[in-house]
């Protein structure tokens, strides 16, 4: 009888050890960049600033999810080099001059706008409902779920210039992205797809606005 004890014991910790070190793994997501498409008619003929520091370039953000499926893991979203991609292709195809720099220009006057984009937000979970309220807001019951969904959403800010005008301002976006599947990856692979999804989604918004913006 002892030894039944011990080796129940022994298997608790080592169950309690494998979840603690599941829960401290770190899970690279590298959002799929799907092409963008701006949103608008035709180019606009304003000569932009896109102005991408290293810091955005560069920009991960770790976290856990907003639900109580997959709780314990930490994932890595590797979102500046996605969201760079997915800027760069969107905007020469709403405007007809877009320069891309690393800092503000220094002849800020020979723009229509400069634009200087930044993470405003960003929040993911695992979805056993089919519904993105339950998720983030009341938690996801995964052990009973038959499928999943991967959730993403995406605050994406901007601060844009409009030299001619003397005025600045802030434009704000939500992108939102969803990869559904029968059975749920604990290394996350699912949110390559949808946090490319919620980046497309963000950046053709926001370019949609900065379109209409006046200069």
């Amino acid at each position: 009888m002892v030894g039944i004890l011990k080796i129940a014991r022994s298997i608790t910790c080592t169950l309690a050890v494998a979840l603690l070190l599941a829960g401290c793994m770190m899970n690279a997501i590298h959002p799929s960049v799907q092409p963008t498409t701006a949103l608008i008619g035709q180019q606009i003929p304003k000569k932009v600033a896109l102005v991408l520091t290293d810091d955005f370039r560069n920009y991960v953000y770790r976290g856990q999810p907003s639900s109580l499926t997959a709780a314990l893991q930490t994932y890595d979203f590797n979102l500046g080099t996605s969201l760079s991609t997915a800027l760069e292709d969107s905007l020469p195809k709403a405007f007809v001059h877009v320069e891309v720099m690393d800092t503000a220009p220094g002849d800020p006057g020979s723009f229509d706008l400069i634009v200087q984009p930044n993470v405003g937000s960003f929040d993911f979970a695992v979805n056993d409902s089919g519904g993105i309220t339950n998720s983030f807001w009341f938690g996801a019951l995964g052990a009973a779920a038959t499928s999943y969904s991967s959730d993403v959403m995406l605050g994406l800010e901007a601060n844009v210039a409009t030299p001619a005008l003397q005025r600045d301002e802030r434009i704000s976006v939500q992108g939102f992205g969803r990869k559904g599947a029968s059975t749920f990856s604990w290394r996350g692979s699912d949110f390559n797809e949808s946090s490319g999804a919620a980046i497309t989604d963000a950046v053709n918004k926001l370019v949609s606005k900065l379109a209409g913006t006046k200069s």
